[in-house]
C-alpha cells in the first residue's frame, strides 16, 4: 500500500512541477497578499487635503490654522470664490474646508461661542467622519488652550456635501459596481479562451480562414457586450434596491464605462495567453485584478494613508480612476470637464493593454 501511495504522490508532484507558472502563482500569491494587505489595509486617514478660508487674518486665526496643520491634514489653497470651492470638491482636490469667520479673535473673548463652519465631502463617508471628528478635537484643544477654565468657545457647524445623511451605501455601492465589473470582465475572457485551449477546439478554429485578429475580436466582442449589460444591471439594482441617486448623466457614465471594461477584457486576454489551465486563469485573475482594485482604488482604504510605494502603485490601477468617475457622476453629479484626467488614463490604459494582449496572443497562436 505504501508503495502504491508513494507512486501516486510522485505522479501528482511531477504533474504540479510540470506547470511552474501555476506553482509560482500558488506560492507567490499568499506572500504578495500578505505584503500588500499588511501595508495598505488601514482605515486610518493621514494627509487628508483640506482648505482653510481665513476671513479674520488675525493672530488667533493663524494659530488655529497652525493647530489644524498636522500629519492628519494637508493644507491646500483656499478657494477664492464659491465656484472655485465647488470645483475643488467636484474634482476631488480637497475633502473638506474650514471657514474661520470675521472677528474670530475678538469673539473668542467676548462671545460664549464662535461659529466655525466645516464643509466636508460626504461622498466618502469614512473620511468625512474622521475629518469631522479631528477638526472637532482640534477646536476643543485650541479652545481649552486659549481659554483655560472656561467652556470651549468654538462651535463647529458641520455640513456634509453630496451625502447629507452620511449614508455609507452611497459610498460603498458605486465602488462595488467597479469591483464586480473588474472581476467579471477579466474572468469572462480568460476562462473562455483557456477553456478553448484545454478542450482542443482552439486549434480547430486556427485552421479556419479566420486571421488571429479576427479570432480575438470575435471571442472578445460578445463578452464586451455582456460586461456592459452587467454594468447596467448593477446600476439598476443599486437604484432600485438601495435608492442610490444618479445625480449626473447616465449616458456619460455608460460611455466612460467602455474603456474601463475594455481594459480588463484585454487583461483577461493577456492572462489567457500566459496560462494553461482554467484554475490558473482564476487564480491570476483574482490576484491580479480584484485584490489591487479592492485595496489600491480608494474603495475602502484611503490611498493618502498608504506608504509611498503603494501610492505610486495605485497610479496604474484602473479601478482607482473608474471609482472617481462613478462616484463623481452618481453622487456629485459631475460632468466630463471634471473627469478629463481619469478619462484620458482609462482610454490610454485600455489601448495599451489591447495592443499588448493581441500581440501576446498572436505570438502564442503562431
Amino acid at each position: 500500500m505504501i508503495q502504491r501511495l508513494w507512486a501516486v504522490l510522485r505522479k501528482e508532484f511531477a504533474h504540479i512541477l510540470r506547470d511552474p507558472r501555476t506553482l509560482l502563482v500558488v506560492l507567490a500569491m499568499p506572500l504578495a497578499q500578505l505584503l500588500l494587505m499588511a501595508n495598505a489595509v488601514s482605515l486610518d486617514v493621514h494627509s487628508t487635503p483640506i482648505a482653510v478660508v481665513d476671513l479674520d487674518h488675525s493672530p488667533a486665526s493663524r494659530a488655529f490654522i497652525r493647530e489644524l496643520s498636522s500629519s492628519f491634514f494637508r493644507m491646500t489653497e483656499a478657494p477664492r470664490t464659491t465656484v472655485h470651492l465647488d470645483r475643488l470638491f467636484r474634482g476631488g482636490a480637497i475633502d473638506g474646508i474650514v471657514v474661520i469667520p470675521q472677528h474670530f479673535e475678538r469673539d473668542l473673548v467676548s462671545r460664549p461661542a464662535v461659529p466655525v463652519q466645516v464643509l466636508v465631502d460626504g461622498s466618502d463617508a469614512n473620511t468625512a467622519t474622521l475629518v469631522t471628528g479631528f477638526v472637532n478635537a482640534v477646536a476643543e484643544r485650541f479652545s481649552l488652550r486659549g481659554a483655560p477654565g472656561s467652556g470651549p468657545p468654538i462651535a463647529l457647524t458641520t455640513r456634509l456635501l453630496y451625502n447629507p445623511e452620511g449614508n455609507t451605501l452611497f459610498f460603498i455601492v458605486p465602488g462595488l459596481a467597479g469591483l464586480i465589473l473588474t472581476l467579471v470582465s477579466t474572468l469572462l475572457t480568460s476562462l473562455a479562451l483557456v477553456r478553448e485551449k484545454e478542450s482542443g477546439t482552439l486549434e480547430q478554429i486556427l485552421v479556419s480562414p479566420l486571421s488571429p485578429l479576427e479570432i480575438i475580436l470575435g471571442k472578445v466582442g460578445p463578452y464586451f457586450v455582456l460586461a456592459l449589460a452587467d454594468g447596467l444591471l448593477i446600476l439598476a439594482a443599486a437604484v432600485t434596491l438601495y435608492q442610490l441617486p444618479i445625480r449626473g448623466s447616465l449616458p456619460l457614465l455608460l460611455v466612460l464605462m467602455l474603456p474601463f471594461v475594455l481594459a480588463y477584457l484585454a487583461l483577461g486576454l493577456l492572462i489567457s495567453s500566459g496560462v494553461a489551465t482554467q484554475t490558473a486563469a482564476v487564480l491570476v485573475s483574482l490576484g491580479g485584478t480584484m485584490l489591487p482594485n479592492l485595496i489600491l482604488s480608494n474603495l475602502i482604504f484611503p490611498i493618502a494613508s498608504m506608504p509611498r510605494p503603494l501610492q505610486l502603485a495605485s497610479l496604474i490601477v484602473p479601478g482607482r480612476y473608474f471609482l472617481d468617475i462613478i462616484r463623481g457622476v452618481v453622487i456629485k453629479g459631475v460632468g466630463i470637464s471634471d473627469l478629463i484626467p481619469q478619462t484620458v488614463f482609462l482610454c490610454a490604459f485600455s489601448a495599451v493593454m489591447l495592443v499588448i494582449s493581441i500581440k501576446s496572443f498572436r505570438e502564442r497562436l503562431g
